[in-house]
């Protein structure tokens, strides 16, 4: 069924990098990125999938953490986080477009993957069990700014 319905959008981008929400998410959404992933590669379409990024980089990192599909939710520091998103700004600049998942909105590295999609001039996609263009679709950047103000500054909203 999603095969068909991909196939019916006019001009099926040819890669795509997959955004959306992770932090406070049971297993950090890595079930949904991952079956995101599969659907797309299953016709054709290559993606990067910062799930698997995430994976990779902690297990590097972390050397006593056991290589799996999750990362525990404790090891994700601020800092940790910002070196994620620097990774993940220059793969997302490699590929044709960006898809986001369900509950992008509220997700300050998914609308911060946003921006930096729209600032590249890329093609955005909505992923609602299906591939569909998007194209306006706006970075939250209220959002962006009070998680800078709360991760450099020290600041939480409302201070």
């Amino acid at each position: 069924m999603e095969r068909k319905l991909l196939l019916q959008i006019p001009m099926k981008p040819s890669s795509l990098y997959i955004a959306g929400p992770m932090a406070g998410i049971e297993d950090l959404n890595y079930p949904l990125f991952y079956r995101v992933e599969e659907a797309l590669n299953a016709i054709d379409i290559e993606t990067i999938n910062p799930a698997e990024l995430d994976r990779l980089d902690t297990v590097h990192w972390m050397s006593s953490i056991q290589p799996s599909k999750t990362v525990p939710t404790t090891t994700v520091t601020p800092l940790l986080r910002a070196g994620f998103l620097k990774r993940d700004f220059h793969y997302l600049t490699t590929m044709e477009g960006i898809v986001l998942l369900e509950g992008w909105e509220d997700s300050t590295g998914a609308n911060a993957e946003l921006m930096v999609a729209q600032l590249s001039g890329m093609n955005t996609w909505l992923w609602v069990d299906g591939l569909y263009p998007e194209p306006n679709l706006t970075a939250d950047l209220d959002l962006i700014f009070a998680h800078i103000n709360e991760v450099v500054w020290g600041v939480a909203d409302g201070n």
